[in-house]
């Protein structure tokens, strides 16, 4: 089966989070907590773009693209 690139849904978010600890080495529940606050807030939420490359029902890429100007920690 080729790999297809398409949207990202909800069920993929353990596949993202386990693709981000292998390849950076971060917590995955940290990982977890700082993907919501980053996607599902209301600024970004309808705003930003996240595409994922899939392989039947295994992730195989993530890339994402979100707004700006972007605020963390109240800072510009």
């Amino acid at each position: 089966m080729p790999i297809e690139i398409t949207s990202y849904q909800e069920w993929m978010k353990p596949q993202v989070i386990k693709l981000f600890s292998q390849q950076y080495g971060v917590d995955e529940s940290g990982f977890s907590i700082y993907l919501d606050k980053m996607y599902e807030n209301n600024y970004q939420k309808d705003r930003a773009i996240r595409l994922v490359a899939v392989d039947g029902d295994k992730v195989a890429g993530f890339q994402s693209f979100f707004h700006w100007p972007y605020f963390y920690n109240e800072k510009k």
